[in-house]
């Protein structure tokens, strides 16, 4: 995370949150709360992966 210029504390917000969809995505039902867990890992993997590619690091 540092070398794409993120602060420290960002991987501690971004991490708690991901923690978090795990118990929405496991249990059957739900499904509600399901697709919103879904749509914000799609939206938190793509953003890294966007930001990876804009940072031009390997």
């Amino acid at each position: 995370m540092q070398a794409l210029g993120c602060p420290a504390y960002f991987l501690l917000i971004i991490g708690s949150w991901k923690v978090l969809s795990v118990p929405a995505i496991l249990p059957p039902g739900f499904t509600r709360l399901k697709e919103w867990a879904y749509a914000g890992a799609f939206f938190n993997f793509s953003g890294a992966v966007f930001s990876h590619l804009a940072s031009g690091s390997e």
